[in-house]
This record gives structure tokens, C-alpha cells and sequence, in this order.
């Protein structure tokens, strides 16, 4: 059975996810790039599947990242802007109103996530149901 760890241990791990996939969306947005899984598992400290993974959430998130044969790397579409953190004209945002949006999109990323965990776990259950009834891909 799977230890399983504290609401604080599950909290900082989704913070770090985040971190991580922003970070990436700012590599490959950065101009010049040259950002493949390789490299970019190198620069954020993890394995070539975790950068995979974290592609996959940036693309759940509405990010039109592709690979560009070419210059052989990751980038993001012309003309996309990643949402803003909301500021009062004129002045930074205070740190208060930092974790308010950054708490508010976690849960929108988190929520979009389970609802895929529970799609994927009803089509493997569905798919399982047919191949026990004998009417799975042929």
C-alpha cells in the first residue's frame, strides 16, 4: 500500500508542479530557445518524463506550445499571452493579491486535472467492461 503523505506534503508538491510547468512556459516562450525535453529537464532539475508531464498540463491549460522541426525545440504559438496577474494601474501588484491569483489559478489547474483523472478512470473502466464482454477492439 502507498504511504500517503500530509495534506502539506500534497499542497507543497502541487506548488512545486506549478512552479515547475511556469517556469517551462517561460523557457519556451523565451525568444532564441532551443528548449528540447532534454535541455529543458537539465535547466528545471528533473527527468525527461517529468517535462513531458508538465507539457501535457500546459497544453490541459490552454497553452499552444508545439515542436518546431526546424530549429528542434518546444515553442509557444505567435501571438499567445499567458493570462496576467491582475495590478492597480500604475503600481506593482501587492503580495496579497500575488497569492490571491496564484491560489485561484491552482485550483482551476487542479480541479481541470481531477475532472481528467475521473474521464480517464471511466473510460478505463468502460474499456475494461468490454473486453470482458468480448466486444473490445478487434
Amino acid at each position: 500500500m502507498a504511504k500517503k503523505g500530509s495534506d502539506a506534503d500534497r499542497r507543497l508538491r502541487q506548488c512545486e508542479r506549478i512552479g515547475r510547468a511556469l517556469r517551462l512556459l517561460g523557457l519556451i516562450q523565451s525568444p532564441g530557445g532551443g528548449w528540447n525535453a532534454q535541455s529543458l529537464a537539465k535547466e528545471l532539475g528533473c527527468s525527461e518524463r517529468t517535462v513531458y508531464r508538465d507539457l501535457q498540463t500546459l497544453e490541459l491549460a490552454g497553452v499552444p506550445y508545439y515542436w518546431d522541426d526546424q530549429a528542434g525545440s518546444y515553442r509557444v504559438r505567435p501571438g499567445y499571452k499567458a493570462p496576467q496577474i491582475p495590478s492597480r494601474p500604475g503600481k506593482n501588484p501587492s503580495p496579497e493579491a500575488l497569492v490571491d491569483f496564484s491560489l485561484q489559478a491552482a485550483g482551476r489547474l487542479m480541479a481541470e486535472a481531477e475532472q481528467m483523472i475521473d474521464a480517464l478512470g471511466r473510460l478505463k473502466q468502460a474499456l475494461h467492461a468490454s473486453d470482458m464482454s468480448g466486444q473490445g477492439p478487434k
